[in-house]
């Protein structure tokens, strides 16, 4: 198989993914735009066929339409379809033969072995299907370059080489040739986050006794006796009283300085882990009356010539529900902590700017689409309205031993170019409903 249709509905964040997972696989994906309507003589789309548009082509998909005919005689809501259409139509040129730049690769999850899922209140759960979204997700809002995956990358180590960083949140199914492809990347050089029970369960779904990838996250499940024991007992995630926990930063620990000093980070459903020889605890588990430290919360290693974040909580399932923003910090800076270079840009915006870099040789197109009008974020609703942004800065790192060559816009606007030490920044006024920037460098 070649390539394949794809009908999604439900969320902006979920369709970027799907496309995103498609490619990354090496495969062509034509997404359907919008819903199939049982009025195909009236059309009444707004906006969210115009983003959709420009989201699928932006993560590389190429976005078909169901019941066009009904736009010839319903002039009004045109504009929603013409307009993308032509601006993709008129920079078709910097979009064919264009992929995704690879930098952190988010291995796409849905299946949970038993005992893996748990549940609280008001919808909010662990289980992998929101953990692997929800890690994505706070990459994609906090405009960090990055792309969903499919677990037989784990398969490819070819594949896997070009990202500089994994991310296993939740629980893959981790062979053994797949734990020695990720030892390969992180020793090559490659970073590593891996969260909750990733690689705490074998192909069939068993828990194991200890965490197969426990050479590089340098830890190990713990027995709850001890001193610790009461703690885990009486002490739980989501009670809005006494018993409270969190995590919190250590003091000194590079990265974890500056916004972490003093801050407490809601935990989320956990892994009690004893910390190995080579791994530095760089947050705890704390009790909120008090602070009192009694189990890792994130353990850092090193491994060849790669770094390895651990993160006992499932943060990333808790991201997906709540939004919390100090939730989204946390997930980017260990996903900063790992790498081992640069990202190769950083955008100044709302998180409703969704971004995407793709590349072909010496070009880099650098893609941003406004989705601030996301209130309504549901199945089947219009939207009619987009809330123009401002002060939109971006900064993309020149390749080494480059200089650019030209720059140039998709859509015509105001805009402000200066030359740093080894990148170009570039500011806009005003971003309307998409702009993209195409940078070729010599």
């Amino acid at each position: 198989m070649d390539a394949f249709l794809y009908e999604r509905g439900r969320t902006m964040l979920e369709r970027v993914e799907g496309v995103s997972l498609a490619r990354s696989m090496g495969m062509n994906i034509w997404p359907y735009v919008g819903t199939y309507g049982n009025w195909p003589r009236a059309i009444y789309d707004g906006y969210n066929y115009q983003q959709q548009i420009f989201t699928s082509v932006m993560f590389t998909g190429a976005p078909i339409m169901a019941q066009p005919h009904a736009y010839v005689n319903h002039l009004e809501y045109r504009r929603y379809v013409t307009y993308p259409f032509g601006v993709l139509a008129a920079n078709e040129r910097n979009l064919a033969g264009f992929e995704n730049y690879p930098y952190v690769a988010v291995v796409y999850g849905y299946q949970d072995p038993p005992g893996f899922t748990k549940k609280a209140n008001w919808g909010r759960k662990v289980d992998a299907r929101s953990a692997t979204l929800g890690a994505f997700a706070a990459c994609l809002y906090g405009h960090v370059q990055v792309s969903s995956v499919h677990e037989t990358i784990l398969d490819q180590p070819e594949r896997l080489a070009r990202y500089k960083v994994l991310y296993l949140a939740g629980a893959p199914r981790l062979s053994n040739s797949r734990i020695e492809n990720i030892k390969r990347f992180v020793r090559a050089g490659g970073g590593l986050v891996a969260s909750y029970g990733a690689s705490l369960y074998n192909t069939n779904g068993k828990r194991l006794e200890r965490f197969a990838l426990e050479e590089l996250i340098r830890v190990i499940p713990l027995k709850t006796a001890g001193e610790v024991a009461p703690i885990i007992q009486n002490y739980v995630v989501m009670v809005g009283g006494p018993n409270d926990l969190y995590m919190l930063a250590r003091d000194g620990v590079e990265g974890f300085d500056g916004y972490w000093a003093n801050r407490l980070v809601p935990l989320w459903f956990y892994e009690p882990v004893t910390v190995l020889e080579g791994g530095s605890i760089a947050m705890d588990i704390v009790t909120g009356d008090g602070r009192r430290a009694f189990l890792p919360g994130v353990v850092l290693s090193r491994y060849g010539k790669g770094r390895v974040a651990y993160l006992a909580s499932c943060l990333e399932s808790l991201f997906h529900t709540d939004n919390m923003d100090v939730l989204g910090k946390l997930i980017r800076n260990l996903v900063k902590t790992v790498a081992p270079e640069p990202a190769p840009y950083e955008l100044d915006a709302p998180a409703g700017l969704i971004c995407n870099m793709t590349t072909n040789g010496n070009r880099r197109v650098l893609h941003m689409t406004n989705w601030t009008g996301n209130k309504f974020e549901r199945m089947l609703t219009k939207e009619y309205y987009l809330a123009p942004l401002e002060d939109i800065a971006l900064r993309v790192r020149l390749p080494e031993q480059s200089r650019v060559k030209s720059v140039n816009m998709f859509v015509a606007a105001a805009s402000r170019q200066r030359n740093l030490d080894g990148a170009v920044e570039i500011v806009f006024p005003r971003i309307e409903a998409y702009q993209a920037v195409h940078l070729e460098f010599e």
